[in-house]
């Protein structure tokens, strides 16, 4: 048998020559903790991690009444910060439902009972109920038409509402000009099971800074409302900003877009 040698030198040569590439592949791997991170990540099954944020009966969803639920699938502990509104259907008048934070360690389920008796400005009117997560930027939400059911509310759940309205009720002032005025009005409803003692401020808020308008306190009878009116002179210029009616003892708030006209 005629054995061809220097062909079988070739291969030895290329067989010894791919082992020590595949050495220094290896050790490059090794030695630079990205790459060998990626690699890892790129060739093991990797669990998809997320969470589970959903409403309770949600054939039967009430502004009145209504659960909510949150599923940690992150594999780890988590914290969520959360908060809970209802906003009008044109995105001007919020009012806060709930906000807190809790932790979950992984697996963990956290469900979540809100009560709450809407503000006048958004009885009759078409509103969405929305849930955030805040740090995951995940939201929930429902439409609804709410109505004053004050007197449907279970007993033990009434002393859990938030019940106050806010709103406004005049027209407001969207475009302004240096130097003009701006007037609007504003209504509170006493909808607790006492008179009751509303502190308030009114700000600009633009580019991240807030500029204080006014402040008071609002004494109002148990079932009964009452209209403050606002009247502030423009110093500067204002390009794209936003006014805040915010109840501080109750965290409501209410705002509406204000630009300045060219």
């Amino acid at each position: 048998m005629n054995i061809n040698y220097r062909k079988a030198l070739i291969i030895e040569n290329t067989f010894i020559a791919l082992i020590i590439l595949l050495v220094g592949f290896v050790r490059v791997i090794n030695s630079v903790p990205a790459i060998k991170n990626a690699l890892v990540m790129a060739t093991t099954h990797q669990p998809e991690r997320f969470t589970e944020l959903y409403f309770e009966n949600h054939t039967s969803l009430s502004i009145n009444s209504f659960e909510f639920t949150v599923h940690n699938l992150e594999d780890r502990e988590m914290t969520y910060p959360y908060e809970v509104y209802v906003q009008s259907s044109d995105a001007k008048q919020q009012q806060m439902i709930d906000k807190g934070e809790f932790i979950l360690k992984q697996g963990d389920y956290k469900t979540i009972s809100e009560s709450f008796v809407p503000g006048y400005s958004f009885i009759g009117q078409k509103a969405d109920v929305i849930v955030n997560l805040v740090n995951k930027d995940q939201k929930i939400s429902f439409w609804t038409t709410p109505t004053n059911t004050k007197t449907s509310i279970p007993q033990e759940q009434k002393e859990n509402l938030q019940s106050t309205g806010l709103y406004f009720t005049s027209e407001l002032p969207l475009r302004v000009l240096q130097g003009q005025p701006i007037n609007f009005s504003f209504g509170v409803q006493n909808l607790k099971y006492s008179d009751h003692i509303y502190p308030y401020t009114v700000y600009i808020e633009e580019n991240g800074r807030d500029t204080q308008i006014m402040q008071g306190e609002a004494y109002v009878k148990q079932n009964s409302s009452t209209t403050i009116s606002v009247s502030y002179q423009l110093a500067t210029l204002i390009r794209n900003a936003k006014v805040y009616v915010r109840l501080t003892g109750e965290n409501q708030y209410i705002y509406f877009q204000m630009k300045g006209a060219q």
